[in-house]
Formats: structure tokens, C-alpha cells, sequence
């Protein structure tokens, strides 16, 4: 980390800024609320997206109160898969040491607003996948996005429904 930077957080403390960290000075929050198994780090749809390609959103830490260590708040999947894929250093998000309230509330937050995807996001995403990469085919898709093909079909499908259908599908 350059030098301008260090003395900006120490002018301002409470700034969060990103900086590539190495994996041995982050921990897992030991108290995370979520359960992540072993299987799924290893077999997962994210371990493979990783390992093709590399850690697409930062994991959010915070410092503690040892130097250069910090405490993930959210990434821990991405950061296993990371160990798993022996990375050397992830993309972070920093904040500056936060209270043990604090840090639970932002841990909730995080994870309570993620929202899901509507099915017809879904699917004008799987056919904007499929035309701008060439795919002749569901299964094609199917196969690249590592889903069945039935379920890829199935959303290609709703595109092709009658408008009123589709204002009916958005709202339920």
C-alpha cells in the first residue's frame, strides 16, 4: 500500500478503500451466520467461476485490532474457494476497525439485502449469454452456465410469452 494512502486512512478513519490483501492476513469471522460446507467450496458453481475467472466482487473485511489483520464481514465462500485455489492475495474491500455491534449489523445488512433475480431477468440474461457467445443451442448454454437444460429451455421460454403473461410473472 502506498505511503499517500496510509497517511488519507489515518487523516480519515472512518473511509473504507479497496487494496488487494494477502490471504494469510485475513480470518474468518468465527460467529458467521451462515452455515458453508465443505462440498460446496470444492464442487461449487463459485469455486469454478473462480478458478475461470478470479474473484469477480471483493470480500468486505475490517481491520482488528492487530495490524495488517482483518475479519472477513462477507466472502467467506469466496475467500475457502481462494484458500482451495492456493491464491495468494483477493480483492478487499476495508473498513476501518468497527465495533462488535457495528460489524454485525453491516454483516446483516449485507446479506439481507441481496435481492434475487426475477425469472424474466433471469432469462434475458441466459439470452443475452447465449447470442452474444454464439450458442447454437439451450444445452450448449446449458452446459457453459452449469445448469440443467430443461431449467435453461424453460426460461429461454418465457421470453416468448405474450406481454400480459409476463406483467403477471413480474408481479407474483
Amino acid at each position: 500500500m502506498s505511503r499517500s494512502s496510509k497517511q488519507d486512512r489515518q487523516n480519515n478513519p472512518k473511509k473504507i478503500y479497496f487494496v488487494e490483501l494477502s490471504l494469510e492476513n485475513i480470518q474468518e469471522d468465527d460467529d458467521h451466520p451462515r452455515d458453508i460446507s465443505k462440498s460446496e467450496v470444492e464442487n461449487g458453481r463459485l469455486y469454478d467461476s473462480i478458478q475461470e475467472l478470479g474473484i469477480q466482487s471483493p470480500l468486505v473485511v475490517t481491520e482488528t485490532e492487530q495490524p495488517d489483520r482483518y475479519t472477513i464481514m462477507d466472502g467467506h465462500r469466496r475467500y475457502r474457494c481462494a484458500q482451495k485455489l492456493d491464491l495468494k492475495a483477493v480483492p478487499c474491500c476495508v473498513y476501518p476497525k468497527l465495533s462488535e455491534g457495528e460489524f454485525a449489523y453491516r454483516q446483516f445488512e449485507v446479506q439481507n439485502n441481496r435481492k434475487e433475480w426475477t425469472p424474466l431477468e433471469r432469462s434475458e440474461s441466459f439470452a443475452r449469454i447465449k447470442q452474444a457467445m454464439n450458442f447454437g443451442s439451450d444445452r450448449e448454454l446449458a452446459t457453459f452456465l452449469g445448469k440443467s437444460q430443461p431449467l435453461v429451455s424453460a426460461y429461454l421460454h418465457l421470453l416468448d410469452q405474450h406481454t400480459r403473461f409476463k406483467v403477471l410473472l413480474e408481479k407474483h
